[in-house]
């Protein structure tokens, strides 16, 4: 297992570390993920969409058979609900580092929108969350064709679940959790 956490922590930098070739945009510059607190904008975006992520996933799993506290990979962590890190690790790139990116390209986000700490720490601000949180709804709400169906991307959260509990109940024998389809 610690070989594996190893594996992924690599892979994580080199995904960070191409965030700044995506953005190409001077006003915004990732440099490498900070959180606790986030230090420049892109990592405020990230650290606010995260645990808006975690939190929707965590009552996703409140109103399942599944105990939020029983996880596979983040068990060793701290924290009580740990399956929701689980599960979260796959949408967070698809849902909220696209979302992120997004925001900067089209210029929906301005450097106004933040908040910046003499400590070196940054927010989002009141109107920097409003347009975050008006962009991360519309994002559930929209739609895909995802196993030849049309799904929001809030109700794809919910089958994820409901998939990895029928999995564990024996009810399915395979599990192939949601890929995106570029």
């Amino acid at each position: 297992m610690n070989e594996l956490i190893l594996i992924e922590a690599n892979a994580k930098q080199t995904y960070y570390k191409m965030f700044d070739v995506v953005l190409e945009n001077e006003a915004f510059k990732f440099q490498k993920r900070t959180k606790n607190p986030p230090q420049n904008e892109v990592n405020a975006m990230i650290s606010y969409g995260y645990a808006l992520l975690y939190g929707i996933i965590l009552s996703i799993l409140d109103r399942s058979s599944l105990f939020p506290q029983i996880s596979f990979i983040h068990s060793l962590s701290k924290n009580s609900d740990s399956l929701q890190y689980d599960l979260a690790d796959i949408f967070k790139p698809v849902y909220i580092d696209r979302m992120v990116l997004r925001l900067i390209r089209k210029k929906q986000i301005k450097q106004s929108h933040f908040e910046y700490k003499p400590d070196g720490r940054c927010y989002l601000s009141k109107e920097g969350t409003k347009v975050f949180i008006e962009e991360f709804n519309t994002l559930l709400q929209s739609t895909i064709v995802y196993s030849k169906r049309n799904y929001s991307y809030r109700s794809i959260l919910s089958k994820e679940v409901h998939r990895l509990s029928e999995y564990i109940k024996d009810k399915s024998n395979t599990l192939d959790f949601f890929v995106m389809k570029w």
